[in-house]
């Protein structure tokens, strides 16, 4: 089974309550593109990276999978912006080895590791969102 590590990672990161709706630190959600409207609240994006842990994780054949994912948190407030990143990568500290689901993908997060953040991004004066912070991590996913 081939597991898309971006997809499983917004599912996770969408299915979390003490994340993402109203009055939560990434009300907007997680997507894989920017939104249009930054002023309905702050929202992240999310972005997969080719490096990482190592793919090949056990001697046997596995079908776990590593992901490195970007989270690029953004608001129309600095302070917004970062307590949404902050919470962000609190959620995914958690992630200590017990599988939990990624929404309805059919995967689960077993772990984290090598993360950093929240690191600010200095955005271009026309880039239509204000502030933005980076939360990077490694992930193993596995089929539920």
């Amino acid at each position: 089974m081939t597991i898309s590590g971006t997809v499983a990672m917004l599912a996770w990161a969408n299915a979390r309550a003490d994340l993402v709706g109203d009055g939560m630190p990434v009300s907007g959600g997680f997507y894989q593109r920017n939104q249009r409207s930054p002023a309905s609240g702050t929202y992240a994006r999310a972005t997969r990276f080719p490096n990482g842990i190592p793919s090949t994780i056990v001697a046997e054949q596995s079908t776990i999978t590593s992901t490195r994912i970007l989270f690029e948190v953004y608001a129309l407030v600095e302070e917004a912006a970062e307590l949404g990143a902050s919470a962000l990568l609190d959620a995914i500290k958690s992630l200590t080895g017990a599988p939990v689901p990624c929404g309805a993908t059919g995967v689960s997060v077993l772990v984290s590791d090598n993360y950093t953040g929240p690191t600010y991004v200095q955005e271009p004066a026309d880039g239509g969102e204000n502030y933005c912070y980076q939360v990077e991590a490694d992930f193993l996913l596995a089929p539920s």
